[in-house]
């Protein structure tokens, strides 16, 4: 039987998903390569959504609630968007349904949007989840419906009269057919077709409000009709350039961020159009790709690939919920936060000096190791705790140390599962540079696995 070899498997399992600890990789390397594609798409296959503690009150309620209990509950509700970051966190990490979870987290850049009121989190997250690798049609009308799109896009502004043009611009520019395919009077003629859409504060449960409904003959993109919303979305889906853009979008963060393979990006279109927008068909087509399969080390791990691949490997523990999102503030990418509508700037947008330096720091702030570009002696008290504090904060210092230990006990097993001298092939998708090859000279297995995770060479995938 054919074998892949582990830099292969290594590319492919952080492309799907946030990597693999070593010995699984030299465990799966046994395998064809076509094979583990396929076991990816098959072992996502089933879902179960995410549920939380939910705070609950009416649009009625609410506004007429004293300031203070609106304070209160907006808390809450924030305290409910936090677990249900941390719940997502710790599925993505835990590996089942890798790629999944992967797709739904590209989803999450693909159609930005955050909620305030956490049922409509909950709706927003459990949909791109569901629906992630399904068709693109039915995961666009079921997030231009969410409480959290329409919310975060001012929908419920969008009124017979006085439209609102946010969403109507948006699902044109940034998720179907992207800029310069549209006019200014296709986005007003399309707010037209969107008023009235809104939704229930206590469920999230979408609905059309007939009396704020403008349901008058509208022309969109050359054609005349009563149009609703879901008209508009379906004129959307029609056209081969939804199928071009979402490609580009996908060629960008799966294969190569840097150079459009304007090639590869054209057969990708053509299936995803001829398919009607099959994501998993599509990604299975991607995967087989042999651009993707050159495409090693092209990509700088966005804050949450690194952040969730490390917990992976290593079996970070948290003592609490507000440690684990503490650090991904830190790295600057908050899960069910995105920055704006264009979601987070990827790729190198990732790096600049400050951010590098704490990704280089992570491993040993992670942990109760020593930062390689330290002197023990020499380094300040405040930055030598400062991971440890994080860690023990509103816990105590025994929850703080059982952190330590588990994760003590994790990289001396996986570093011992495969040596040292293969620990780079296993762990890195680039060849270790001279000075990372140098410091693992002689280093101890702990010493070693510090190493190779805190070099600019780990932030490439």
């Amino acid at each position: 039987m054919e074998r892949t070899p582990i830099r292969l498997v290594q590319h492919l399992h952080w492309r799907a998903g946030v990597g693999l600890a070593p010995a699984e990789a030299v465990e799966l390397s046994a395998f064809p390569y076509e094979e583990l594609v396929e076991r990816l798409i098959t072992d996502s296959a089933t879902w179960a959504p995410i549920r939380i503690d939910l705070p609950s009150t009416t649009d009625y309620a609410y506004k007429n609630s004293k300031p203070g209990e609106q304070a209160r509950f907006r808390k809450l509700n924030r305290a409910a968007n936090d677990r249900a970051n941390v719940r997502w966190c710790e599925a993505i990490a835990s590996g089942k349904g890798a790629l999944r979870e992967k797709m739904a987290l590209f989803w999450h850049g693909h159609f930005p949007a955050w909620s305030l009121w956490s049922v409509g989190t909950e709706q927003y997250l459990n949909l791109l989840r569901e629906h992630a690798l399904s068709d693109f049609g039915t995961m666009l009308k079921a997030v231009s419906r969410s409480a959290a799109m329409l919310r975060y896009l001012n929908s419920k502004k969008n009124v017979k009269d006085a439209p609102n043009e946010n969403f109507a611009r948006e699902v044109m520019e940034l998720f179907t057919l992207g800029r310069g395919h549209y006019t200014e009077q296709d986005i007003k003629e399309g707010a037209r077709a969107f008023t009235g859409w809104s939704f229930r504060m206590e469920n999230a449960e979408f609905r059309i409000l007939a009396d704020k409904h403008d349901d008058g003959e509208k022309t969109f993109r050359g054609k005349t009709g009563r149009f609703g919303g879901e008209d508009i979305l379906n004129m959307l889906l029609e056209d081969r350039q939804t199928a071009y853009f979402v490609c580009q979008r996908i060629h960008r963060w799966f294969v190569d961020p840097q150079t459009p393979n304007e090639d590869l990006v054209q057969r990708m279109a053509d299936r995803f159009h001829a398919s009607g927008h099959d994501i998993a068909d599509l990604m299975r087509f991607v995967f087989l790709s042999p651009e993707f399969r050159s495409a090693l080390g092209m990509r700088v791990k966005s804050p949450a690939e690194l952040l969730l691949g490390l917990e992976k490997l290593i079996g970070v523990i948290y003592p609490t919920d507000a440690d684990r999102i503490h650090f991904q503030r830190l790295l600057g990418q908050e899960l069910l936060y995105p920055p704006s509508v264009a979601g987070w700037n990827e790729g190198r947008g990732w790096i600049d000096s400050g951010s590098l330096l704490m990704r280089l720091r992570l491993p040993s702030l992670l942990t109760d190791l020593p930062d390689p570009e330290d002197d023990e002696d020499e380094r300040p008290d405040d930055d030598r705790t400062m991971g440890q504090m994080m860690m023990r904060r509103k816990q105590g210092e025994a929850a703080g140390a059982r952190a330590i230990c588990s994760i003590t006990t994790a990289y001396q097993r996986l570093v011992q599962s495969v040596g040292v001298e293969r620990l780079t092939e296993a762990v890195l998708q680039v060849d270790a540079s001279p000075s990372l090859k140098a410091a693992l000279v002689g280093a101890s297995p702990e010493q070693a696995f510090v190493q190779v995770l805190s070099s600019p060479e780990y932030q490439l995938c």
